[in-house]
């Protein structure tokens, strides 16, 4: 196999992983609003700077803070103003819905 093509797949499954991850991010929002029946309309903003915030503090999030995984991860599963915990459904749908849409990949256009 050519050296090019393999490096490509693997951009492909790696750029896979985290437009899965930004998904599972988006579902987790979603589901998080919908539970605690807040508005969910204001999610589609996402140009606006007050679409996400800290459900412990209500301090707005700014988009560095909302990496999916990787600000979990460099918070230590913690908001970065408060100090509350970030519960793991958060992280787990960004992770598994990376995982999915990872594998999609690799099944239906690599193979």
């Amino acid at each position: 196999m050519n050296v090019l093509f393999i490096t490509l797949c693997a951009l492909q499954v790696i750029i896979g992983f985290i437009i899965g991850a930004i998904l599972g991010c988006f579902y987790a929002t979603i589901m998080d609003r919908i539970n605690k029946k807040m508005s969910i309309t204001k999610v589609f903003n996402i140009f606006k700077k007050d679409t996400c915030f800290c459900f412990n503090c209500n301090h707005i999030l700014k988009q560095r803070d909302m990496i999916p995984i990787i600000s979990y991860l460099k918070y230590k599963g913690k908001c970065k103003y408060c100090g509350g915990k970030i519960g793991l459904r958060n992280i787990y749908y960004e992770f598994v819905i990376g995982l999915i849409v990872m594998i999609g990949i690799c099944v239906f256009i690599i193979y």
